[in-house]
């Protein structure tokens, strides 16, 4: 995989050192290949730093023209095209749609040489505005980092969790039914709080934020995991990149009935109303917290699957 050199731009529109999500991962192993990738984030002015070997983070726009020329650029917001002019135009123009972004993404569709979607939906879409190849590349995880999964012995009283954004799109009524229900478990939530709706009550605790390093200690005490999501137009057609990680981290997943999940062959339980969930709950706690099945499924839908998938498709573009 590593024959030639390519030089890939991400322009700013995500912070290197925040939430740890789908373009680090991808990025990184195009630059344990050989790569040259550059990070551009807005922030305080820093000299260019090569955090990785082949990455480097720079936080102004004169250093990323600096390292120009740019074999490709790679995107996942529309708002990024701005800042790709004349100067640093690469050979290959590459979107990640992971969510639908309306129709300020229709030029960036057209115009991009190779458009990545992680749902057959969004693919679909996609389809229908590019003018370049469009390529199904579902979400994914890492296994070597959640490893510490199987450490959890059976605990009492039992721990329910949920790592992701606490935002609209959880089904708070679903989950205060639940805490109602079953007072005797505890209930774990980690992630960004934007709209929390959750009872004040003991058996509940949030831990905010997370970091990627972290989860894995932290998904080793949840007995069983959560995928609490209301169905929604968005829900209906995206994916989640926790599910991966929680399947990565060989736990026991109780999700909701949406679209996309039963589409799927993961090993999870997925639940229609109140009564689904706490069936499901309680053959998830008498099964026991790991789940051999759930990292057997991951070893064929890693990070490292899904780069070579983008890889084999830029090196086919840009020949």
């Amino acid at each position: 995989m590593a024959e030639k050199t390519i030089r890939v731009l991400y322009p700013p529109g995500m912070q290197w050192e925040m939430m740890i999500q789908r373009p680090h991962h991808l990025l990184k192993l195009a630059a344990e290949i050989g790569w040259q990738v550059v990070w551009c984030e807005v922030g305080p002015y820093g000299k260019p730093v090569e955090v990785l070997p082949n990455f480097w983070v720079i936080r102004d726009l004169q250093s990323m023209k600096a390292f120009a020329p740019y074999h490709l650029a790679y995107i996942t917001d529309p708002l990024q095209l701005k800042y790709i002019d004349s100067r640093i135009r690469p050979k290959l123009l590459v979107y990640d749609r992971c969510d639908p972004r309306g129709p300020a993404e229709y030029r960036l569709m057209k115009e991009a040489d190779l458009v990545l979607s992680t749902t057959s939906y969004l693919m679909k879409e996609a389809q229908q505005h590019a003018a370049g190849k469009v390529l199904l590349v579902p979400n994914a995880a890492d296994p070597k980092h959640f490893k510490d999964g199987e450490k959890r012995k059976p605990g009492k009283p039992p721990v329910i969790g949920y790592v992701g954004v606490l935002a609209a799109h959880l089904d708070y009524r679903l989950l205060n039914d639940l805490i109602i229900a079953r007072p005797n478990y505890n209930w774990l939530f980690a992630g960004q709080e934007k709209a929390v709706h959750l009872p004040q009550n003991p058996a509940v605790r949030r831990l905010g934020h997370v970091h990627y390093e972290e989860l894995p200690a932290l998904l080793s005490q949840m007995d069983a995991v959560m995928v609490p999501f209301l169905d929604t137009p968005h829900t209906r057609i995206v994916e989640s990149v926790k599910i991966f990680e929680y399947l990565a981290a060989g736990k026991q997943v109780v999700a909701s009935q949406l679209a996309p999940l039963e589409k799927r062959d993961w090993p999870l339980r997925l639940a229609a109303d109140t009564q689904q969930w706490l069936e499901s709950l309680e053959a998830a706690l008498e099964a026991g917290p790991f789940c051999e099945q759930a990292q057997a499924w991951i070893k064929n839908h890693t990070w490292r699957h899904r780069f070579a998938q983008m890889y084999q498709a830029v090196m086919e573009v840009l020949s």
